[in-house]
């Protein structure tokens, strides 16, 4: 028979890994007509995930669901989990987005408006 002892620093330690894991680690790129966003999210499915570009904040939203069976576990390790990151990008152009999921990485493009189209002289009088 499998016994598994109860760890009192068990939940310590899984809080702790929790703050170095890889999920919602974020890369941003700005090149001269778009920026790139590389968004780690493994385990996540697409349906999962949210993307929302409001007043030049990015924002993602990504959330697993628990799942509700009765199976005895030993261990269960894979629970819900929500990773919400924000980011302020000037000047993207909202209508203008790509979005792609695969192998755990979502990569969103958001091109930058042109600078004529974000820039407006004020004249004095």
């Amino acid at each position: 028979m499998f016994y598994l002892r109860e760890n009192p620093y068990y939940n310590c330690t899984k809080e702790f890994n929790n703050l170095f894991s890889n999920d919602g680690k974020t890369d941003i790129i700005e090149n001269k007509d778009n920026y790139v966003v590389t968004f780690e999210v493994a385990g996540m499915r697409k349906e999962d995930i949210k993307i929302e570009i409001n007043d030049d904040v990015l924002a993602i939203k990504a959330t697993k669901k628990a799942q509700n069976d009765d199976k005895k576990y030993l261990i269960k390790e894979r629970s819900f989990k929500s990773i919400e990151r924000t980011f302020y990008l000037d000047n993207m152009d909202e209508n203008n987005v790509r979005a792609k999921y695969e192998d755990g990485i979502l990569t969103i493009v958001i091109k930058k408006l042109t600078e004529h189209n974000t820039k407006k002289l004020i004249a004095i009088e």
